[in-house]
């Protein structure tokens, strides 16, 4: 892009000066203009210094007869208007050209103070404008070098101006947020694929060097860390195509209530004497439609988390009616450690986890609630979660009624 001579604060300078000037010259016209007409009025009213003379004739002629001197006054009269404006300056008197001096010399004075007026206002305006330009430059150009600052804004401030620097401090701060998220993202991804690919290596290698014997149980750990790295690259697919809503779905109409027995029976050996599983069905039956694939999916992700998170206490999965809503919510909660409060926003983000640690146990890049979540939005649904330090965590979602399930609502 070519590169202006004049800067912003020049070019708002010429704008508001000679828009200034010029409605100020337009009101210094508009002034003389009256002062003409008063002046027109004022001689044709009779009452110039040449009538003046003809009054004092008047009243030494006034005993000549009432008639006479009506007669000659009129005639007098009718001379001094019709002379009009080629004697108006001849028979100025002292007084009246004080007066038109006075005038010309304040019009003067007028054009000069809007002179004046027009570049102070030029002046301020552009000042202010300007500065506040300069300073939202300053932080595009900090968003541009990955320094994000915020930047202080005058008391009063226009509401254009006021929106503009709300939106460049928003996509600064998200900005922000996705470079953290991103950091954080190569640091998991380069540790999670590391460990499966040199534990698969070193297994290949201690084989293949005679260290190890070929057995099928070797061979079985190496296909095991084989397998995370499949996992892992299905997931990432996966979320690619819920990103670009092509992800496949094969809807229908579905028993949410009967599909969660069958999920709660699978996980019925996963308790133990410290950690127990219990179901809740406030409605027996609950038509939905949705995907029964996808929709399993989403409610044993959120089970196999909270199993992973919760070494004991109770894991519930719940399911209820809202009935204002015309929907039902699923969720599941654990009396686990519970998420931070700084973290409890993020948790649906893309390879985001709220423990930070990467053991064996708690691993994993973060996509299953991202792909949870974007599964449920793609019927219709919303995902929510609510934590608290020490008490646990419950995750869920809101997936709206079958609409022909009339019968259900009547009862």
């Amino acid at each position: 892009m070519k590169k202006h001579k004049l800067s912003t604060r020049s070019y708002l300078f010429f704008i508001v000066f000679f828009s200034s000037l010029l409605v100020l010259l337009i009101f210094a016209a508009i002034n003389q203009a009256a002062i003409e007409q008063s002046l027109d009025r004022y001689w044709q009213g009779g009452m110039g210094p040449s009538m003046m003379g003809q009054g004092r004739s008047e009243n030494q002629n006034k005993g000549e007869g009432n008639n006479n001197s009506q007669g000659q006054n009129k005639g007098r009269g009718m001379n001094a208007s019709k002379s009009g404006k080629g004697l108006m300056v001849q028979n100025l008197g002292t007084a009246e050209k004080n007066l038109v001096q006075s005038l010309a010399r304040n019009t003067l004075i007028a054009i000069l103070a809007a002179l004046a007026i027009a570049l102070a206002i030029a002046f301020v305006v552009s000042y202010l404008l300007t500065k506040l330009i300069e300073r939202y430059t300053k932080l595009a150009q900090s968003i541009a070098q990955d320094e994000y600052q915020k930047i202080a804004y005058p008391r009063f401030l226009p509401r254009e101006f006021y929106d503009l620097g709300n939106s460049l401090e928003s996509m600064s701060n998200t900005l922000q947020e996705n470079e953290a998220l991103r950091r954080r993202l190569i640091n998991d991804m380069s540790h999670e694929l590391k460990n499966p690919l040199s534990s698969a290596n070193l297994q290949l290698e201690a084989m293949f060097d005679g260290i190890l014997p070929i057995t099928k149980e070797n061979v079985g750990q190496a296909l095991a860390e084989n397998k995370k790295l499949a996992v892992l690259i299905d997931d990432m697919q996966e979320l690619s195509l819920a990103d670009a809503k092509k992800l496949s779905l094969h809807k229908e109409k579905l028993d949410v209530a009967a599909l969660m027995q069958e999920l709660a029976r699978s996980y019925e050996n996963s308790s133990s004497e410290q950690l127990s599983f219990q179901l809740n069905l406030e409605p027996k039956i609950a038509y939905v439609y949705a995907d029964k694939i996808r929709i399993t999916q989403v409610i044993d992700n959120l089970l196999s988390n909270a199993f992973r998170y919760t070494e004991k206490g109770s894991i519930q999965l719940a399911l209820k009616e809202l009935k204002d809503q015309h929907a039902y919510e699923l969720s599941v909660s654990d009396s686990g450690k519970g998420i931070p409060p700084e973290d409890l926003p993020y948790i649906f983000e893309r390879f985001y986890r709220a423990d930070s640690s990467r053991s064996n146990k708690t691993g994993g890049l973060g996509l299953g609630l991202a792909i949870s979540k974007a599964i449920v939005e793609e019927h219709e649904g919303e995902m929510f979660a609510k934590s608290e330090l020490g008490q646990g965590t419950v995750l869920g979602f809101y997936l709206p009624k079958y609409a022909d399930d009339t019968a259900h609502l009547k009862n």
